[in-house]
């Protein structure tokens, strides 16, 4: 008489031990990631550190011209702190970065009137942060829904149409992309502004139009890719066993899509999506180049050009901070959406 409610206390017991495990499991694989992505940054800050500064020459040599003298040189050097090792440069800036302060620009110091690098990129960053996020909002939805329908319609004429044009537009460089679509919006339809010149301290906001034709040219980039990566996931779950044995149990269409294959393919969509943002956030400089926007893109040609270490410094590293916690943010949410792999995560 007293076996069943002992067995029955028995699986209970299993039950909460089998999710206390869970719980530990998740835990533990969180915390590596997250030790993982911060040792992923240093060793980024130690390359971009060695890199720029070593491959940057003398920035006091530089700033100064050929026709400086060893004293001012030497003067220089100990302003910008070049006089000390190389560690001890890389500690201090690597001190700094943490605490947020990216320091002040070359020129600047040694002009006596030092310009912080964190209010010399805020409003550009601001820029390329509004431009990128108004295309993922616009790309993300497109992607998924276009990704979706063409994957779920293998072969027929949608999917053929979806998959040339995705493919013809993923063939086109930026550059070129961005020259056509000017041509097009500018000299023919004459609706659109050519370039996005924005005035300093506006927001791209109050030109709307001007944001137009870089969204326009970073959404169809984007599109190509995401649209193929989000199809090919939609068919590869399709073919799966436990996909054809819920169409041959007689679920609704409707259910096995929404269920099991669009479920089942949030993994690879979020890891896509992650890895559009982080290539707006690094990449748009080549668009905002054609079209004259005032972002990030700027700055770095900019500090490249004056040789402006410091701003390639920090620029670099704020770039690399957002790929890896994005990519750390992704990682975690297909962990959440995806039940089969916090059971894997033990």
């Amino acid at each position: 008489m007293s076996s069943a409610p002992t067995t029955k206390a028995t699986r209970v017991r299993e039950a909460y031990a089998r999710s206390d495990n869970d719980r530990k499991a998740i835990f533990i694989y969180i915390v590596r990631r997250v030790l993982s992505a911060l040792g992923t940054l240093f060793l980024i800050s130690v390359i971009v550190f060695l890199t720029v500064s070593l491959l940057g020459g003398d920035s006091a040599s530089v700033l100064l011209g050929r026709d400086a003298t060893p004293a001012a040189l030497e003067a220089a050097r100990q302003t910008l702190g070049l006089d000390q090792p190389l560690y001890v440069r890389y500690l201090e800036w690597l001190g700094a970065f943490v605490q947020g302060d990216f320091g002040a620009t070359s020129a600047s110091q040694l002009a006596g009137q030092p310009v912080e690098i964190a209010d010399l990129i805020a409003e550009p960053l601001r820029n390329s942060a509004i431009l990128a996020m108004m295309t993922f909002v616009i790309a993300a939805p497109i992607s998924l829904w276009l990704g979706v329908t063409s994957g779920m319609r293998e072969g027929k004429g949608s999917d053929r149409t979806v998959s040339s044009v995705t493919l013809a537009l993923a063939s086109l460089p930026e550059f070129v992309l961005a020259t056509l679509l000017t041509f097009v919006f500018f000299y023919l339809l004459r609706l659109l502004p050519p370039v996005s010149l924005i005035p300093d301290g506006s927001s791209p906001f109050e030109r709307p139009l001007t944001l137009v034709l870089p969204v326009l040219t970073l959404a169809l980039g984007l599109l190509a890719v995401t649209i193929r990566q989000v199809r090919a996931a939609v068919i590869e779950v399709a073919k799966q066993p436990y996909v054809q044995a819920a169409r041959l149990n007689g679920y609704p269409r409707s259910i096995v899509t929404s269920g099991f294959i669009l479920r089942n393919s949030l993994a690879p969509a979020v890891q896509v999506l992650a890895l559009v943002l982080i290539y707006l956030f690094g990449g748009v400089i080549v668009v905002e180049q054609v079209f004259a926007y005032p972002g990030i893109g700027n700055i770095l040609v900019r500090a490249v050009t004056e040789r402006e270490i410091a701003v390639l410094q920090a620029v670099t590293m704020i770039i690399a901070t957002l790929s890896v916690t994005l990519s750390l943010i992704a990682d975690l949410a297909v962990l959440f959406l995806v039940p089969k792999l916090r059971t894997s995560a033990r």
